[in-house]
């Protein structure tokens, strides 16, 4: 069993607009989405925390918040130290991330 969990940079709500779709599927995990989404300009999207979402989905699997480390960091906002398809477009670097078990 895992102690520790580190959800690294990622898009923020501000920059992640998804459609309904993408909601629903949320609603499925049976997850406080009144943090994970607000409303976008356009009425038929929603602007997605999918950091907050992860942090749920670890507490629901049993790891206590206190160990739950986010990094804030915003991918979209912070071109110099990170690509972002959303801001550049798909013909554009990747980033890879992993998960380590100790």
């Amino acid at each position: 069993q895992f102690t520790q969990a580190h959800i690294g940079p990622c898009i923020s709500q501000q920059n992640y607009e998804v459609g309904k779709n993408v909601f629903d599927a949320f609603y499925k995990l049976n997850l406080e989405l009144d943090t994970i989404f607000t409303s976008a300009k356009n009425n038929d999207k929603f602007m997605c925390d999918i950091a907050d979402a992860n942090r749920q989905l670890l507490i629901k699997s049993g790891l206590s918040e206190d160990n739950i480390i986010i990094s804030g960091e915003c991918t979209y906002d912070n071109a110099e130290r990170y690509y972002s398809a959303r801001r550049d477009g798909f013909n554009t670097g990747r980033m890879v991330s992993g998960i380590v078990l100790i």
